[in-house]
């Protein structure tokens, strides 16, 4: 028994071929689209993540700075004023004016200290900024892409 197949059945299958041809192809681009997108969005939060992670390294690290330069402040303030053993005897002058170049040192030092750190302060403030809208940015692409692919799996697409 042999199956006869009409002209018009057989146009009919290579439309139908056609139209699955492309509809594969178009649907393999849009996957495609779809991945390099997924793929740029995670680089960038990556990118952003470690940036928040380095500003935290940099706070962390002006903070340690900070603290041991109070510490030595309060040495020097403590050993200034001491009174030395003889219960209220003249301090000699030498002793006196040295203590006195020290203290000049450390506050010029820490002057220097503070000025170092508003200029770290700006650079953090300005990278902070640079990041600060893309969060949001990023956190939105990511709304769009879940809604994509959501919509794909509803359609059965894959």
């Amino acid at each position: 028994m042999m199956i006869k197949i009409d002209a018009l059945y057989f146009l009919l299958l290579i439309q139908f071929s056609v139209i699955l041809l492309v509809s594969a192809v178009y649907l393999f681009l849009k996957n495609r689209m779809y991945r390099a997108l997924n793929l740029k969005t995670l680089k960038e939060l990556a990118e952003a993540k470690n940036t928040i992670k380095e500003s935290e390294m940099l706070k962390a690290e002006e903070h340690k700075q900070r603290l041991e330069v109070e510490e030595v402040q309060e040495v020097k303030a403590t050993e200034e004023l001491q009174v030395p053993q003889g219960g209220g005897e003249a301090v000699d002058e030498d002793r006196y004016i040295e203590i006195l170049r020290d203290r000049d040192e450390l506050i010029t030092k820490v002057k220097e200290f503070e000025d170092k750190l508003q200029e770290k302060t700006k650079l953090l403030d300005e990278i902070q900024k640079k990041y600060e809208g893309k969060e949001e940015e990023y956190a939105n692409l990511e709304k769009e892409y879940l809604i994509l692919y959501r919509r794909q799996q509803d359609q059965g697409l894959p």
